[in-house]
């Protein structure tokens, strides 16, 4: 639908038709997804504003991680040559994705990603996603007497 992205957006959210949505974006305006959702009654996917920090110890290859860190906001990076604090950390942090020593960018199609408390809920990619989309229907019969 061409137009300004709130009034298609507002469009889209309202319809009686949509069975689903999902929106990338800040977190007021995923405020009003979810009430245009709550409000047809249908699941949302919201992946909102936070951003996630890059953590370089002293003890990190810091000619390795500083091009990484320039370009990342989206992933929590954690660069460090003692992957025993790596994984102490990553169990502490709040955040979709964590990346050791290395940057994804969003990773492959089969790593899911979405954001932690206020930064969003449910998740884009991966098998994960296809929970968000799917609905389970039970189906029991019953053959002979």
């Amino acid at each position: 639908m061409p137009g300004y992205g709130d009034e298609a957006g507002a469009a889209l959210a309202a319809h009686p038709g949509i069975d689903h949505l999902a929106f990338t974006g800040s977190l007021e305006v995923g405020r009003l997804v979810s009430k245009a959702a709550a409000d047809n009654v249908i699941p949302v996917t919201l992946e909102l504003g936070g951003k996630s920090p890059n953590i370089v110890f002293a003890d990190a290859d810091v000619a390795s991680a500083v091009p990484f860190v320039v370009n990342s906001i989206f992933q929590t990076g954690v660069w460090t040559r003692d992957v025993g604090k790596a994984h102490r950390l990553t169990h502490e942090l709040q955040v979709g994705q964590v990346y050791i020593n290395n940057y994804g960018a969003g990773g492959g199609v089969e790593l899911p990603f979405g954001g932690f408390k206020k930064s969003g809920h449910g998740r884009e990619k991966g098998y994960e996603v296809l929970y968000e989309y799917s609905q389970v229907k039970t189906v029991a019969i019953q053959y002979g007497g």
